[in-house]
């Protein structure tokens, strides 16, 4: 079975069963969202907690959980790491950043409660992470979720704007630097399903102005979908939109490989002359891509989009770059492997693009969360942890 990361909307539940029966913890109390703290009175006489615990720095990786969060924070000149506590419900997320060599464990005073597929993103405008949604990854019926957090390099803080998107998960947030824009699309609903497994998607556009969210009314936009991805092309100055799952088609869900342009107010369909495929043939049997992911390499000075696949036997990942006008395959050696392509992000001080796998055996409640950097056309380990 495809590894989507909607998939886990319906696994996680039966994960949650299985949890149970081996620890109390995972069926208890629902998810914290802000750490006991004493104050201190600043010279003004106000009142702001007191500092969080020191930061501990450790050669070891942070758990593997199964739901991760992976962004590059301009601002700390570090990758961000947000992940669940899997098994225990009763815990907040975990904030790790990793500087290139070491993984360093943060206590920030306040962390979001357990959740997963959030869209997340830095914006330059305010140099802050911005998170929107997910689903929450150990709870009733698994609801949607409609907070919006930031992360300012040292806490997190949950925001109140006067509007915000309905509840969502999987959808694609990006920063357009040419409308100085924080762009948000798509993403998974709480509704029924139409046909077949997946809930109906949304073709929404929302825009962050870093107090509030602002939806857009273009005249034309991508169809409704779960998992699209979007990406900056600075060489190009573009926003680009590529693909996701079109949930809303019957009888069944459609995988799509679409490619759309942000002006600042409306979305162009794009009609390059190759397109990223949503098949091969590998050993004899079909290979169906989806899950797709993209991050703009300045060293390439191209946007490069990640495809996982499966067939029945085997898991692979394919490469494609676009150059401004056209897709064109972009070989890519060795693992990952893995039919989920995670998270990919370029990494300014490594000066490399990095991928955070995740994947979900559906053989066992067993995690392998691998951290990857691309040497030219050659994946190459970091880091690996995992669970089981």
């Amino acid at each position: 079975m495809r590894n989507y990361r909607w998939f886990r909307r319906l696994s996680v539940q039966a994960i949650l069963g299985l949890a149970c029966l081996l620890t109390f913890s995972a069926c208890t109390s629902p998810a914290i969202t802000q750490k006991t703290t004493s104050t201190v009175t600043q010279d003004n006489g106000t009142l702001s907690p007191s500092p969080p615990l020191s930061p501990s720095a450790t050669s070891v990786a942070p758990p593997a959980t199964g739901n991760t969060t992976l962004v590059y924070d301009d601002q700390m000149g570090a990758v961000l790491f947000l992940g669940d506590t899997f098994y225990s419900n009763n815990q907040p997320e975990q904030t790790w950043i990793w500087d290139g060599s070491v993984w360093t464990h943060l206590h920030p005073a306040h962390e979001p409660s357990n959740r997963s597929n959030v869209a997340i993103a830095y914006d330059p405008a305010t140099k802050q992470v911005v998170m929107f949604g997910g689903i929450s990854s150990l709870g009733k019926n698994t609801p949607m979720l409609s907070d919006t957090w930031t992360w300012d390099g040292t806490d997190w803080t949950q925001q109140h704007p006067a509007t915000s998107p309905p509840a969502r998960d999987d959808a694609a947030l990006a920063y357009d630097a040419t409308t100085n824009q924080l762009v948000m699309f798509g993403g998974g609903s709480n509704k029924p399903p139409i046909g077949g497994l997946v809930p109906p998607s949304f073709n929404d556009t929302w825009v962050w102005t870093g107090s509030n969210w602002v939806q857009q009314h273009p005249i034309t936009a991508p169809l409704p979908v779960l998992s699209p991805t979007l990406a900056y092309d600075a060489a190009q100055h573009q926003l680009i939109l590529f693909g996701g799952l079109y949930a809303n088609a019957t009888p069944m869900r459609k995988e799509l490989n679409d490619t759309w342009q942000w002006t600042g107010s409306n979305w162009v369909q794009l009609h390059p002359q190759n397109s990223p495929k949503l098949f091969d043939m590998l050993n004899g049997q079909q290979i169906l891509y989806g899950q797709p992911n993209m991050v703009y390499d300045p060293q390439d000075r191209q946007i490069f989009l990640l495809f996982g696949g499966d067939s029945q036997n085997d898991k692979v990942q394919t490469g494609w770059s676009w150059d401004g006008t056209n897709w064109s395959r972009a070989t890519v050696n060795g693992p990952p492997t893995s039919a989920d392509t995670g998270d990919l992000l370029y990494d300014v001080k490594m000066q490399a693009v990095l991928e955070m796998t995740d994947i979900l055996p559906s053989t066992s409640i067993s995690f392998d969360t691998t951290l990857w950097k691309l040497e030219g056309q050659t994946w190459v380990k970091l880091d690996e942890w995992g669970l089981s």
